[in-house]
């Protein structure tokens, strides 16, 4: 048999490392969106996490009159059962997605919690009924609210 002069047909070496390339480059677009978008997941969850507190510490209000035990995690009852046990479930769960806890701030008439979100700034509640994104920290022994008046307009 003699071998005919057809070419034998395929890509080359050089078309190959192009497509690859190509591939790898999408791969990593899409990467870096997808991680960014569950980011931004995460930080949703934080803020509604930490926004079932106000419910909670509507609870505690109208059982002591008061919000200080919002931020003391050491009230047990006599069974060595916390008295408010999903305010610690609460906690556990921001601190899961976060790897911080909130800090808490409370006196007797008002609370404020906050947490640092994982793209960038503060996820703020407080008894005035406000609850946001900030960009810095604003709660703290003295401040025990999370926005100034001037700017909840």
């Amino acid at each position: 048999m003699f071998v005919s002069d057809k070419k034998i047909k395929g890509f080359t070496l050089i078309e190959l490392l192009v497509v690859i390339s190509i591939i790898v480059l999408f791969v990593s677009v899409c990467l870096v969106g997808i991680t960014y978008y569950r980011d931004k997941a995460k930080d949703a969850r934080i803020g509604a996490t930490l926004s079932q507190l106000r419910t909670e510490a509507e609870i505690i209000y109208s059982d002591e009159n008061q919000y200080t035990n919002i931020c003391d995690k050491k009230d047990t009852l006599n069974d060595g059962y916390t008295k408010y046990p999903s305010l610690a479930i609460i906690e556990e769960e921001i601190e899961g997605l976060s790897d911080r806890k909130p800090d808490c701030y409370a006196s007797d008439m008002d609370y404020c919690v906050q947490t640092i979100l994982i793209t960038k700034g503060y996820y703020c509640i407080d008894s005035g009924g406000v609850a946001l994104e900030i960009d810095k920290k604003k709660c703290a022994k003295n401040n025990i609210k999370c926005a100034d008046k001037k700017k909840e307009k």
